[in-house]
């Protein structure tokens, strides 16, 4: 009887973790305050972007992210970078961090970020560059790489992005 009993439990308990592994439950919501403290502490590299986001920032919030590059310019030595958000990320007040790559080989870490409802637009320190000569960088975001290359330091997305 007790055999009985013991591999009962121990069926119960194996089918048990085997519905937990294929059946998650929901994670709950990150507080805003402990995204926030996700995304200040994120560092990163250029080879292990994606990776660095998810481990510091968590899988789910960095899957939950959509955006799109809209404009870029230059303004004495500093490179600006737009993106319209949306979905979860423009519902909050935390950005995101993007990286870009200059001519150079460089890697850029954004210097500030600012939102004006679902705009967010990216500031970069380039002034070890000549502001006037930038051609083009690499940048990375969430999912996604791209080239950008300016013309009279500008950018634009073509229309049937």
């Amino acid at each position: 009887m007790i055999k009985q009993v013991a591999g009962i439990v121990v069926a119960i308990f194996v089918l048990a973790v085997v519905g937990l592994l294929l059946f998650p439950p929901d994670s709950e919501e990150l507080s805003p305050e402990e995204l926030r403290r996700r995304v200040n502490d994120t560092t990163t590299d250029w080879a292990n972007y994606q990776e660095d986001l998810k481990a510091h920032i968590g899988a789910t919030p960095v899957a939950r992210w959509e955006g799109r590059p809209t404009q870029s310019w230059t303004e004495g030595e500093l490179l600006h970078i737009s993106f319209q958000v949306s979905g979860y990320w423009s519902t909050t007040d935390v950005n995101l961090p993007v990286i870009i790559r200059d001519p150079l080989g460089k890697t850029r870490h954004h210097i500030s970020s600012t939102r004006v409802d679902s705009a967010v637009t990216y500031t970069f320190q380039i002034s070890d560059l000549d502001p006037g000569s930038i051609s083009w960088v690499r940048l990375k975001f969430p999912h996604a790489e791209r080239r950008i290359v300016y013309t009279d330091g500008t950018w634009e997305p073509p229309v049937a992005e």
